[in-house]
């Protein structure tokens, strides 16, 4: 049998590890809070499907400069809007990427430290993170590049899945985004890259509007980041159970070794 100690704690073992994950879902630039809006739909039909799983510590996080978005009406945990002298009077990257690297550089700190309300972001504790851009310059650009790099070197031992949007082919962007996933190859070696302009030629959507369209990439995008939060939570249940089955089956030896002892000593 285990001894009281021991049994302590694994039990403390037990709970960290069965608690539901602990993974913030971090969305930059203008085209983040759509997809973190689709994810946030696509996460309640988990939690309220026929296994009522816990996603409860899966928390989704907008960051972006002062822009004019209809913040009100999205449900997202914690929503960071940046203000910074080097925006000017429109509080806009104006599409440079370096300027949204600088921002998330200024206040990383800041971003990930402070509290709004009860809503804390704790990068330290995080099981894994997930960081969420299209890549078409500025904030979403620069910021989750400069996100990643600043995490790398501060929490290195904390997974980090980025989910990369790649702008439209007809679009008139000032930036390379294959050099962009060039860049973030550097940082990490299995992003998860979408292409928008696939979504356009797909024969069932030729037909579609284009605002149907991008309701179907933002679906994309917030399905590919439900798979990442489930395979999060599949292999940490794996990791338990194999430490789990070790220490029993250790018990287990023990005990067999210990009985075939009595049994073949001699009277």
């Amino acid at each position: 049998m285990i001894e009281d100690e021991k049994e302590k704690i694994f039990k403390g073992m037990m709970k960290d590890w069965l608690d539901p994950p602990y993974i913030p879902v971090i969305a930059f630039g203008g085209a983040g809070a759509h997809f973190l809006e689709s994810f946030e739909r696509l996460l309640s039909i988990y939690k309220n499907g026929p296994d009522q799983e816990d996603f409860s510590n899966v928390l989704t996080v907008y960051v972006n400069t002062k822009q004019e978005l209809e913040l009100e009406s999205y449900p997202f945990v914690k929503t960071i809007l940046i203000t910074n002298s080097v925006l000017g009077t429109h509080q806009d990257t104006e599409g440079f990427v370096e300027v949204g690297e600088k921002l998330i550089d200024d206040n990383f700190e800041e971003i990930f430290s402070s509290l709004t309300g009860k809503i804390s972001i704790n990068l330290r504790k995080a099981d894994a993170i997930i960081l969420v851009a299209a890549l078409g310059g500025g904030m979403g650009t620069g910021g989750i590049k400069e996100a990643l790099k600043l995490i790398n070197s501060r929490y290195p031992l904390i997974p980090v899945f980025p989910v990369l949007v790649m702008p439209f082919s007809f679009e008139n962007r000032s930036i390379s985004p294959r050099k962009e996933i060039d860049d973030i190859l550097k940082l990490n070696k299995k992003p998860t890259v979408i292409k928008n302009s696939e979504f356009i030629h797909m024969e069932e959507n030729r037909k579609m509007k284009f605002s149907e369209v991008l309701e179907e990439i933002n679906y994309n995008v917030a399905q590919k980041i439900m798979d990442i939060v489930l395979r999060i939570k599949t292999e940490r249940e794996k990791v338990f159970e194999e430490l789990y089955g070790k220490i029993f089956e250790e018990e287990f030896q023990q005990a067999l070794s210990s009985q075939l002892f009595n049994e073949l000593k001699p009277l």
